[in-house]
């Protein structure tokens, strides 16, 4: 029972850290977003356009930016989410068996002090499992755990934002621009330009879904020949870094002990990115976004109609 109630703890503490930490990077990625997109730009250029072609094509240009940018909005902030929860889980994972393991060795302390004496084997094993448990608590190990994050706000986000442009583009330019839709003809045509993006023609490795591509690079880190560590998922780590500098912090290479530790992490990290159950929840926090999106969209629409409604009441 105590068990179950630690690790229920753990877990809370976990989602609440994955939380805080995502919603500090992501208003970062939501800055460079905006840069990218022209939305305010148009709007203001249509003020001060009189011709009718060209107004036309700044309202049609105006459609896809706007679009494209939340669609952008709506992966970008499900890959930091997932991969903040992702990278959370891994490390408390490690701290939890390094615990573990302290918890073991610390008995085994006692009970060599209790029989009379402390071994030097003891001594040894007890000040090993402290300078390994002091490693993963360093700044530069936290700042490998942004390291997994920092592809996707970078050249993920460069690739996603290509790609969702080209395919608002295909999609909206088959609506004309007077075209009246409702929340249905919105799901629908947005469901479509999903599908231009996750399809399958853009896999580049077997078995992974096309969103990999946005989420991690295919070429780093290296696969280390080191040998696996086992990982417990679910805990919480302690003083996370959650600022948005950290994302552009350069890492100079610790001694080769500590580097290890970074490199072992990263690579478990990408296995876990990599593995079914991660694109699993990654395509769950997706649809939820989307969800919301579309909520806001009827709750908009709803809006409008009803003061279209009291305006024609108005006018009888």
């Amino acid at each position: 029972m105590l068990t179950e109630w630690k690790k229920q703890l753990y877990y809370e503490h976990n989602r609440d850290t994955s939380l805080r930490t995502s919603t500090d990077i992501f208003a970062q990625v939501v800055l460079n977003i905006n840069r990218r997109f022209q939305c305010e730009n148009i709007l203001a250029r249509l003020s001060t356009i009189s011709d009718s072609t060209e107004k036309r094509e700044l309202w049609e240009q105006l459609r896809v930016e706007c679009f494209a940018r939340l669609f952008t909005f709506a992966y970008s902030s499900s890959f930091v989410l997932a991969l903040t929860e992702l990278v959370v889980s891994a490390l408390s994972g490690r701290l939890y068996s390094q615990s573990y393991l302290q918890h073991l060795s610390s008995r085994e302390h006692h009970a060599t002090t209790a029989a009379g004496g402390i071994s030097a084997t003891s001594k040894s094993s007890h000040a090993e499992s402290t300078q390994d448990h002091s490693s993963l608590l360093s700044r530069d190990v936290q700042l490998a755990c942004l390291d997994v994050i920092r592809y996707t706000t970078d050249a993920g986000m460069n690739s996603l934002i290509d790609d969702v442009r080209k395919a608002t583009q295909s999609i909206l330019s088959r609506i004309p621009l007077q075209q009246m839709l409702d929340i249905n003809d919105i799901m629908w045509y947005c469901s479509e330009i999903r599908h231009q993006i996750e399809k399958k023609r853009y896999q580049s490795f077997n078995n992974h879904h096309p969103l990999l591509k946005y989420v991690r690079s295919i070429s780093l880190p290296i696969r280390s020949t080191q040998p696996a560590t086992t990982t417990t998922s679910a805990y919480s780590f302690s003083n996370p870094i959650t600022t948005t500098s950290s994302l552009t912090t350069k890492r100079i290479h610790s001694p080769s002990s500590v580097y290890n530790v970074q490199e072992q992490f990263e690579v478990e990290c990408i296995e876990m990115i990599e593995s079914e159950t991660f694109q699993r929840v990654l395509i769950q926090i997706i649809d939820q976004s989307f969800s919301n999106i579309y909520d806001e969209f009827a709750r908009e629409m709803a809006k409008a109609s009803s003061a279209t409604i009291n305006l024609s009441e108005n006018n009888l």
